[in-house]
């Protein structure tokens, strides 16, 4: 079973499409909530984020189903302080990875940071969230995140590192090594440079210190 969200996620609203069936059941997302986010880990199990809330401040829930999606868990509040999380139709929602042992992790945007949090050991509510924006300011077109089973995490954003104007604005990475406990400084994989007369690419150092875009 293939799940879908993406052109369906702004009215809050579910696609599956079964196997080799040509059918599509659109379903909504639980409470009424919208811009719902779906994976489906290994064992087939569904896992589901949404909002609900106003749009300059609500929350993000998460519920999971074994059943593919005919009924749903209890749901649980993902950002621990409450009413924090911005949306803006499909621009700015929350976004869900799977990682390492099929650990759920979630980011999303505040009204001044990029922030995410993971499911705990037991499965039974999310830790305290964390700020992975903390050197980057004027967030602006929401962010994603990424997992893999080694435990890397990834979160990335769109920001001002400090300085005025559209020109200074850039893609931040904020990496984690350990499964999403804790996340590196953010860095710029990305700066628009001039090109050398070798080929290679001149300015800042970029991911890890080494130059990028070569």
């Amino acid at each position: 079973m293939v799940w879908v969200t993406a052109c369906l996620a702004a009215a809050g609203s579910l696609a599956c499409r079964a196997g080799e069936v040509d059918q599509v059941v659109t379903m909504r997302a639980p409470d009424g909530g919208i811009s719902p986010q779906v994976v489906v880990d290994d064992g087939q199990a569904v896992h589901l984020i949404y909002f609900k809330g106003k749009p300059q401040g609500g929350d993000i829930l998460y519920v999971r189903s074994t059943d593919g999606g005919q009924t749903f868990s209890h749901p649980i509040r993902v950002n621990s302080t409450v009413e924090s999380v911005l949306v803006s139709e499909s621009v700015r929602s929350p976004h869900l990875a799977l990682g390492k042992g099929n650990r759920v992790h979630v980011s999303w945007q505040t009204r001044t940071a990029m922030t995410c949090s993971r499911l705990n050991d037991e499965g039974t509510a999310f830790e305290r969230e964390q700020m992975v924006s903390r050197f980057t300011s004027h967030l602006d077109g929401g962010g994603s995140i990424a997992a893999d089973r080694a435990g890397h995490v990834y979160v990335v954003w769109h920001a001002n590192a400090g300085g005025h104007g559209e020109e200074n604005r850039r893609v931040y990475v904020a990496r984690s090594r350990d499964g999403g406990k804790t996340f590196e400084r953010e860095r710029s994989p990305w700066w628009p440079a001039a090109r050398r007369a070798n080929g290679s690419w001149s300015g800042p150092r970029g991911w890890g210190g080494r130059r990028v875009g070569k």
